[in-house]
């Protein structure tokens, strides 16, 4: 029978003009609008993650980036930055084995919610 854990997350941020100090545009080129709103949810199951990025507020595409981690069982915890490309008012899934994420080969398990941290948007 297959193990089955189910871990989530749940990010949300209203983002601005995601400028780095000293006003230059953050990495990965230009400024996103400064309305634009997006939530991240993440769930594992086995070894599998499912994020689902939805744009909440303003009327442009985006480009969509957030830091994910999870605890395991055994071994120190596993993380991944990800990015996804959505419409506006849109919502997408990015799907993805644990084992593309750093320090997937000490993790037997994941164990507890995710952490979705530095969320950022950025023009598409």
């Amino acid at each position: 029978m297959r193990s089955r854990f189910e871990a989530i997350a749940l990010g949300v941020l209203l983002l601005g003009a995601c400028k780095e100090p000293g006003g230059s545009p953050a990495a990965g080129g230009t400024a996103a609008p400064s309305d634009v709103g997006a939530s991240v949810d993440c769930k594992a199951e086995d070894i599998q993650i499912d994020c689902q990025v939805k744009l909440t507020t303003g009327g442009a595409a985006a480009k969509i980036c957030w830091d994910l981690e999870f605890a395991c069982e055994t071994g120190g915890p596993v993380s991944k930055s990800v990015c996804q490309q959505v419409a506006a008012q849109g919502t997408e899934h990015v799907r993805f084995d644990i084992n593309s994420m750093k320090g997937s080969g000490d993790c037997d398990k994941i164990k507890g919610p995710a952490k979705v941290s530095g969320i950022k948007a950025s023009s598409p």
